[in-house]
C-alpha cells in the first residue's frame, strides 16, 4: 500500500510539473499579447533600428508589403529633400508608435486571445496624425511653415491608403496558409482551456498531500524544480516559434524586439517557480527535522 500511495505521489507531482510548465506557458503568451501590453512594448521599441535591419537586409524577393512601403517612404522623403535623419525621428515618434501600436496590438490579441480584431482605417489614422502633428513636428525638431505643414499633411493622406494597406486584413490572414495557425492558437488560449490548467495544478498538488502529507513538500519542490529548468530552456525557444507568425503576417518589423520581452517574461516566470521549488525544499527539509 505504501509503495502504491508512493507511485501515485510520483505520478501526481509529474503531472503538478507538467501542468506549471502550461500554465506558464498559456497565460504568459496570452497576457504578453494583450493589445494594451503590445501597445505598451512598442513604445519601448526602437523602431528605426527595427526598420534598418529591413532597409539593410538587402532582400527584394518575397518582400513583404511593410517592407515595401518603408523603402517607398524613404524614397519619397529623399524627393522633396527631407533629410533621412527626420525621416527617422518621426518614425521613432510617439505618434507613430501610437498608430503602429495599436495596428499590431490588435492583430496580436486577435490571433491569440480571438479577440475583436481591425486596424486603424485610413481616416483613423489621418485623424491621429493630424490632431497630433505639431506635436510631431516639435518631437522632429523642426520649422516648417503653416503652408509646408499642409503639404505633409496632404502627402500623408496620399500615402496612407499605401501603408494602412500593408497591413494584413483578418479575411486575408484566416484565407492564407496561416489561417490554420491561427484557428489552433486561439482554441490553445481560449478561457476553457485556462480554467482546465488552474484545475488542473490545484487538483495534482491537493493529490499529492493527500497522499504524502509533509513528504509533498519535497515532491512538489523537485516537481517545481524541473518545471523551471524547463521553462528557462523554453525561454529561448517559444518565443521565436511564436513570433514567426509575424514574419508571415506582414509584422516582422515588431518581431525581434518583441522576442526579447516574451523571453524576458519566461525566465523572470522559470526564476519564480524555481525559488518557490527552493522554498518548498526548505519547508520539508525544517518540518522533517522537527518531526
Amino acid at each position: 500500500m505504501k509503495m502504491f500511495k508512493t507511485f501515485l505521489a510520483v505520478f501526481f507531482s509529474i503531472l503538478f510539473s507538467l501542468f506549471v510548465v502550461l500554465n506558464v506557458f498559456v497565460f504568459n503568451i496570452s497576457l504578453f499579447a494583450d493589445k494594451n501590453n503590445i501597445k505598451k512594448n512598442i513604445k519601448n521599441i526602437d523602431l528605426v533600428k527595427e526598420v534598418n535591419k529591413v532597409r539593410n537586409s538587402g532582400s527584394v524577393d518575397n518582400e513583404s508589403k511593410i517592407n515595401k512601403t518603408i523603402n517607398e517612404v524613404y524614397s519619397v522623403a529623399k524627393e522633396y529633400g527631407v533629410p533621412e535623419r527626420v525621416v527617422d525621428e518621426i518614425i521613432n515618434s510617439d505618434t507613430t508608435k501610437n498608430i503602429l501600436g495599436v495596428s499590431a496590438g490588435n492583430f496580436m490579441d486577435y490571433i491569440i486571445n480571438g479577440s475583436d480584431f481591425s486596424f486603424l482605417s485610413v481616416d483613423e489614422a489621418y485623424n491621429l496624425i493630424s490632431k497630433n502633428v505639431d506635436k510631431l513636428i516639435n518631437e522632429v525638431d523642426i520649422d516648417i511653415s503653416l503652408g509646408q505643414k499642409e503639404k505633409f499633411l496632404n502627402r500623408v493622406k496620399l500615402e496612407l491608403p499605401d501603408i494602412i494597406d500593408s497591413f494584413p486584413k483578418k479575411e486575408d490572414l484566416l484565407a492564407s496558409s496561416y489561417g490554420k495557425r491561427i484557428k489552433m492558437f486561439q482554441k490553445m488560449f481560449n478561457k476553457s482551456v485556462k480554467i482546465v490548467l488552474i484545475v488542473g495544478l490545484t487538483f495534482s498538488m491537493i493529490m499529492v498531500f493527500i497522499l504524502k502529507k509533509i513528504e509533498a513538500f519535497n515532491y512538489l519542490g523537485i516537481a517545481m524544480l524541473l518545471s523551471g529548468l524547463i521553462l528557462a530552456i523554453f525561454s529561448f525557444l517559444i518565443p521565436s516559434l511564436l513570433i514567426s507568425g509575424l514574419n508571415q503576417a506582414e509584422l516582422s518589423i515588431f518581431a525581434g524586439s518583441l522576442i526579447d520581452y516574451l523571453s524576458k517574461d519566461f525566465l523572470i516566470s522559470s526564476i519564480a517557480v524555481i525559488t518557490l521549488s527552493i522554498i518548498s525544499l526548505l519547508i520539508f527539509k525544517f518540518k522533517y527535522k522537527v518531526n
